[in-house]
Parts: C-alpha cells; sequence; structure tokens
C-alpha cells in the first residue's frame, strides 16, 4: 500500500523539517495548518506556509480559529485542530497523520507527567498512536530539537519562532528552559532508555487493565455495578475515558478518586470541557456536547411525524398535548434561546432558570422542544409547562420527546440539521 501522508505544520522549526524531509523524499503528503490569530506574526507564517506549499504542488489546507476567550484554551485548540484533521484526513485518503514532537518534546512530557503526578500508561509521547480514528505516527522523536534547527540551515529552509515559548510563564517552558536546553546529548538519550524500561512495565500492567475493562463493558457503556465490584475501579475509568473516548485531560489520582465518590450517586452529570460523562440507569458513558445542537420546525398544520428530537403523534402523555387558539398558526418547535421568557401568573421567568430548578441537566438544555406561537409566545413545553390550557382549542395532537420523561434521560438522540415541516 502506498502511504499517504497528512503532514501537521506550524511554520516553526519542528514541524518544517517534517515537512521537507517527506517532501524530499518525494512522499505522497499535504498539509494542514491552524491560525488560532492569537499572535501577530500568525498571518505571516500562514503566507510564507501556503507559498512554500504551493511552489512545491503540495497540497495545503488552512483553518482559521478564532480567539477562544474563555476556559481552557488548549483543550479547545487541540479540539479544533483534530477535527480539522480529521476532515482533511478523510477528504484526502490520508491513512497517516505525521506530527513534528521530536526527542526534546518527550523528554518534557515524561518530566511535566512526573511534576503532575498525573496517572498515565504512555511515558512522554507514544510513537504510534490513534486519535479521532487517525493513525498518528511522530517520525522525529528520535531527533533534537538543535539537529532539527541545523537541518533547516542546512537546507535553507525558513521557519519560524512562536514567542509564547520563550517565557517561563507555563510549566512545560520552564521544564524546557531549565532542565531539557541544559541536558547534554548523551543525558538525553540515558534518560530516553530509563523512560523505555518504565513503559514496558506499564505495558503489562495495561494489559490486564484492558481486560478488567472490557469485562465492564456493554457497547460503549461502562457498568456500573461491574466496576464498582473490580479491584481497580480507578483504572478502569482512566481506561475508558483515555484510551478509549480519547479524551484530552489531565487526570489525577486524586481527580480520579472524586469521579468515583460522584458516580456513586444513583444519576449524576460530570463535566470536561466539551464532554460530559453520565450516569443513569446503571450505565455510565461519555458523550459529546456538540452531538446536542440547537434545532427549529416550522408547523402550519399538525401533520404526524417524527425526528431526532421529538415526534408528533396521536398518543402521548396528558401534559404534552398541544392546545391552541385558532390564530395560533404557524407554530414554531425548536430548542430554547437565551432571550426566551415564559409567562406566569405572576410575572415571568427566563427558560433558563426553568430548566434549572427542573433539575435539566445541561447537556439536553438544547434538546427540549419549546412550542411557540405566531406571536413568538411559548404555549407549551411539553410535559413541564402548559399555557392557559382553559381557553385554548384541545388538538389530540402530542408532542412526544425522545430524550427525557418528566425527571430524567431515557435516551441518547443525535443531532439534527435544521428544517422545516409544512
Amino acid at each position: 500500500m502506498n502511504d499517504k501522508y497528512l503532514i501537521a505544520v506550524s511554520a516553526g522549526p519542528d514541524s518544517m523539517a517534517l515537512l521537507n524531509i517527506y517532501y524530499q523524499r518525494k512522499c505522497n503528503i499535504v498539509v494542514a495548518h491552524c491560525n488560532y490569530k492569537k499572535r501577530k506574526e500568525s498571518d505571516l507564517e500562514e503566507e510564507y506556509l501556503i507559498n512554500f506549499c504551493q511552489e512545491r504542488k503540495i497540497p495545503i489546507y488552512v483553518k482559521v480559529l478564532d480567539y477562544f476567550s474563555k476556559g481552557n484554551f488548549q483543550a479547545w485548540a487541540r479540539e479544533e485542530r483534530y477535527n480539522f484533521f480529521k476532515q482533511v484526513y478523510q477528504e484526502n485518503n490520508c491513512n497517516k497523520l505525521l506530527i513534528a514532537h521530536h526527542k526534546d518534546d518527550y523528554l518534557e512530557t515524561y518530566l511535566i507527567q512526573k511534576n503532575r503526578n498525573n496517572t498515565v500508561y504512555t511515558y512522554g509521547l507514544a510513537k504510534k498512536t490513534n486519535i479521532f480514528s487517525m493513525n498518528v505516527y511522530r517520525p522525529l522523536l528520535s531527533k533534537t530539537k538543535k539537529q532539527l534547527v541545523t537541518y533547516l540551515e542546512k537546507n535553507n529552509i525558513k521557519y519560524f519562532i512562536d514567542k509564547s515559548n520563550i517565557s517561563d510563564d507555563y510549566l512545560r517552558n520552564k521544564i524546557r528552559h531549565n532542565i531539557i536546553e541544559k541536558m547534554s546529548l548523551k543525558e538525553k538519550n540515558k534518560l530516553v532508555k530509563e523512560i523505555k524500561e518504565l513503559q514496558k512495565l506499564k505495558n503489562e500492567e495495561l494489559k490486564i487493565i484492558k481486560k478488567e475493562t472490557q469485562n465492564c463493558l456493554k457497547k460503549d457503556y461502562l457498568i456500573y455495578n461491574k466496576l464498582r465490584q473490580s479491584s481497580m475501579p480507578d483504572k478502569i475509568i482512566f481506561y475508558y475515558l483515555v484510551y478509549l473516548k480519547q479524551l484530552n485531560i489531565p487526570l489525577s489520582k486524586s481527580r480520579l478518586f472524586d469521579i468515583l465518590q460522584q458516580l456513586e450517586k444513583d444519576t449524576n452529570t460530570l463535566y470536561f470541557n466539551n464532554y460530559f460523562l453520565q450516569k443513569n440507569n446503571g450505565f455510565i458513558y461519555l458523550r459529546n456536547l456538540n452531538d446536542y445542537h440547537k434545532y427549529s420546525y416550522t408547523l402550519k398544520k399538525l401533520t404526524n411525524f417524527t425526528n431526532d428530537y421529538f415526534s408528533l403523534s396521536d398518543k402521548g402523555p396528558k401534559r404534552a398535548e398541544i392546545y391552541v387558539n385558532e390564530d395560533s398558526f404557524p407554530l414554531t418547535v425548536r430548542s430554547y434561546e437565551d432571550k426566551d421568557v415564559l409567562r406566569l401568573k405572576k410575572g415571568h421567568k427566563k427558560i433558563s432558570r426553568f430548566f434549572i430548578d427542573k433539575h435539566i441537566p445541561k447537556h439536553l438544555r438544547d434538546t427540549i422542544p419549546l412550542i411557540f406561537d405566531k406571536y413568538a409566545n411559548i404555549i407549551s413545553i411539553p410535559q413541564f409547562y402548559q399555557d392557559n390550557v382553559r381557553n385554548k382549542l384541545k388538538t389530540g395532537k402530542y408532542v412526544v420527546q425522545f430524550n427525557l420523561d418528566i425527571t430524567n434521560i431515557i435516551h441518547f438522540r443525535k443531532k439534527v440539521k435544521n428544517g422545516n415541516n409544512t
């Protein structure tokens, strides 16, 4: 099989060396570049890289990402970056994604793991792994940063330096400047050897954990009772989140213990960046918040139909029946927006507050259908709210939710595109 490589390139020395090496080998390559717009040099780097690839007839894809101003930027950036890589990877039928991590990155990552006392089963960085269903390779782990820069200078290849890496504001930078850069090549190779010996021991332990995790799985759910009966529940949770679900978060022993304590409750939801871990009806599962998109449907008449969030039918719970005035149509059935409010006997209440009062999990609030009349008044939230039904006509039609009963989740449904039903 002839390999087709997607190469992640930032225009820094590491990725420029990787790109030029595979170009000189006449490999079948495609380039992906992310511009986060966080530095004034970002656009110059993008322009340079586009010109570099065009001159060599290398296909290049660029993703411009808006500045992210809240939460964990690194976690968000990684998620966006790898989603973009996956899109390009699939569109071009690539079979390998190449990342330019080198020996210094490998050692830095190991020392960070030690410093944070994180639970890990891969010390440093894996030469080969799978991320977002892509075969990911790090072919430069045997090379130091200095060796890569020397290679670029010999080949007269321009590269850019990210100035944010110069300061000691981040732990990785501190370790790089105060430890790694002061080590000789002999000292680095000695530490690499030590890490590989530790990895052999971890690999044996990982085989046992994998087997224990498989015993607790049903499809992609963990069975809580089996997890609780296991002698290594913390390690199973770690394996499930990091290896099976590829969740990119640091998990210390204390954090894993806290997760297990939270899961002791009959029903609970834990949030990790763009993901949530849910325990319900004896099962534990991880889901992506992005699977729950907003939606909107227009109903000019009440005709039975079904979508991924609700159905309009002739049967359903009493509190799910639609009551209308003669001039209510067209109705709109959609997910909530921040501006939405309910009319109450005394005053109004924001929908966001209403959901909190009803103990509806955060990740499901976008999926609950709100029914509006043509004047943009909420006339129903099926099973939760009906607006003054005494003065309205009974239709005999019910909006039945797939994802909730009155108190909790009964099913998960995937996202649905905005649409109309007329």
